[in-house]
């Protein structure tokens, strides 16, 4: 009786993507291979080992939806010139389609989604709040006067 195989007889194994070759030789020749020592060799877990060689192929592409997209029209609405409110923040805009209309992505994510389209991103750099004026220094000497440094701008009554 002849038996005619073929197996790879010469097979280097240098990454995860090379294990999907073991899995012939092993029904082969029923041969079981150390999974812990590829693990150990390619610095990954042996379970991770198992899977590729049972022809595990990672995605090439996420499959992630985006949150953000059905409420397009609803920020659109909100950051149009007709509407009453203004949001000075991002933040604030955040929280407002949490609160109201059950948006339940993250703020960074948000943030990122704003800061990619145009037309949102003019609106809260147009939309900032002025900034306080700043003073010009004014130098006595010594026992003439006093200055004082205020976190915030307002206005002092001095009797």
């Amino acid at each position: 009786m002849i038996i005619k195989t073929s197996i790879i007889s010469d097979l280097e194994i240098n990454s995860l993507e090379d294990l999907h070759k073991l899995k012939p030789i092993m029904e082969a020749t029923n041969l079981k291979v150390n999974k812990s020592q590829i693990a150990r060799e390619l610095n990954i877990d042996r379970r991770t080992v198992d899977k590729y060689i049972n022809g595990f192929e990672k995605s090439k592409h996420r499959a992630s939806t985006n949150c953000i997209t059905p409420y397009m029209d609803t920020i659109r609405e909100l950051l149009s010139d007709e509407n009453q409110q203004l949001f000075y923040y991002r933040r604030v805009l955040w929280q407002y389609l949490k609160d109201n209309h059950g948006y339940i992505g993250s703020y960074p994510n948000f943030c990122n989604y704003l800061n990619a389209v145009p037309e949102f991103k003019a609106y809260f750099n147009k939309r900032r709040p002025s900034k306080s004026q700043a003073f010009i220094r004014y130098e006595t000497e010594a026992g003439k006067q006093a200055q004082l440094d205020w976190k915030e701008s307002g206005s002092i009554n001095l009797l």
